[in-house]
């Protein structure tokens, strides 16, 4: 019988997520009134609304897996 391991998920998340408030803490202390800057401030908060829209959608469809199986018991 195979196992399910949601902590590789989990860390895999956890990961992305340290990595993407990083690079938004980072670029946050740039001047942002320099239009460069600007722009790579609004392509990290970009990339961390992706990671969360990717995490809820993955957190969603776990879900919706065990409960398929749970209710096939």
């Amino acid at each position: 019988m195979s196992s399910f391991n949601t902590e590789a998920i989990t860390n895999s998340m956890g990961k992305l997520f340290e990595e993407k408030d990083a690079k938004v803490r980072e670029t946050s202390e740039l001047d942002l009134t320099d239009t460069g800057n600007l722009l790579k401030f609004q392509q990290a908060i970009g990339e961390w609304g992706n990671a969360t829209s990717l995490a809820s959608t993955t957190m969603k469809s776990l879900s919706d897996a065990i409960s398929g199986v749970i209710q096939k018991m």
